[in-house]
């Protein structure tokens, strides 16, 4: 075995070894900077991407090594004489440099520290606001039968008279209004992101497709429905979702469009929802006003309550228009 069988590497070592060297290399001009930059260009002109770091961490930590400014200068030439003067020069103003570096350094380390207390506190809002799993929701959904809305039905089908076009009912559950609005002979379609209940409704003749009924609102084109009936996922929203679902009626609904929204009250969703469903749902059923708000400041108008066909009747049934 010979001396430098199984001896460790201090890798700390070689690195400030080469760091060192590099340094020593930089002050005397063997490596000019020019050189430098063109090499940290083509870097990350052909690094693959995401080497570099589309990671937070790793840019905050390149931003944060960044801030330091290196005021000794090359002085190197090739030119006689030249060398001397840049030693000269260099000297001359290292103080000034110095003076000029402590406080550009001072502002961009504030500056990053201010950066890594804002990710903090994004990561924070992050994990506040994480939006649970819709399909682990749904699995706990089609543990129970679904919602009925019989007492709504007449209310919701009478809203859409003389409406000409598309409708959409989300989440239309086995598909009851959804069958009363296609006997009044009302273009309606369903989606239902519980599956069994879709497919109940499709062997009943109905169209229903399985979908989240946020995402199916999302991929849809502009204008293109003549109305929407929304139901079941209004009462999980978060509030940054409703405020999207509001801006997407306005969006999707043509000019003259129908929309009908019903919910279960706040002060009784908490007696009708499963305990899981409490605990995992984002967000609660908002109260009917507080829809009012949310449809008016998305250019919505004629608001108004709907009534039930039945005092037995839990929660509430607005519809609004989507202005000519």
């Amino acid at each position: 075995m010979t001396e430098h069988e199984g001896a460790t590497i201090d890798l700390d070592q070689v690195r400030a070894s080469i760091e060192e060297e590099v340094r020593r290399r930089r002050a005397s001009g063997e490596i000019p900077a020019d050189l430098e930059r063109e090499l940290d260009r083509a870097f990350a002109r052909f690094v693959p991407m995401g080497t570099t770091g589309g990671d937070f961490e790793q840019v905050l930590a390149r931003a944060e090594q960044a801030a330091f400014i290196d005021v000794l200068v090359p002085v190197a030439s090739a030119r006689p004489g030249v060398g001397l003067v840049k030693r000269a020069l260099r000297k001359l103003f290292t103080w000034y440099m110095r003076y000029i570096a402590q406080q550009v350094g001072v502002v961009a380390n504030e500056l990053a520290r201010a950066l890594r207390m804002l990710g903090e506190r994004v990561t924070d809002v992050e994990n506040a606001t994480q939006q649970i799993d819709e399909v682990l929701l749904s699995r706990e959904r089609a543990t129970r039968p679904a919602p009925s809305l019989d007492a709504w039905a007449d209310a919701i089908t009478g809203a859409f008279a003389g409406v000409k076009g598309r409708v959409v009912h989300a989440e239309c559950g086995t598909g009851p209004v959804l069958a009363r609005l296609r006997e009044a002979g009302i273009d309606a379609y369903g989606v239902e992101p519980v599956e069994s209940w879709a497919i109940e409704a499709t062997r009943l003749g109905l169209e229903v497709r399985t979908d989240e009924a946020l995402t199916h609102l999302r991929l849809l084109g502009r204008g293109v429905l003549a109305g929407v009936v929304l139901s079941g996922f209004v009462e999980r929203l978060s509030t940054g979702r409703a405020i999207e679902v509001a801006g997407l009626l306005a969006a999707k609904v043509a000019p003259g469009g129908v929309i009908v929204l019903t919910s279960a009250d706040p002060s009784t969703w908490a007696r009708t929802a499963s305990p899981a469903e409490l605990d995992l749902t984002p967000g609660r059923p908002l109260h009917a006003d507080t829809w009012r708000l949310l449809f008016e400041s998305a250019g919505l108008k004629d608001f108004r309550q709907l009534s039930a066909s039945s005092t037995q009747a839990t929660g509430y049934a607005v519809v609004a228009t989507r202005p000519e």
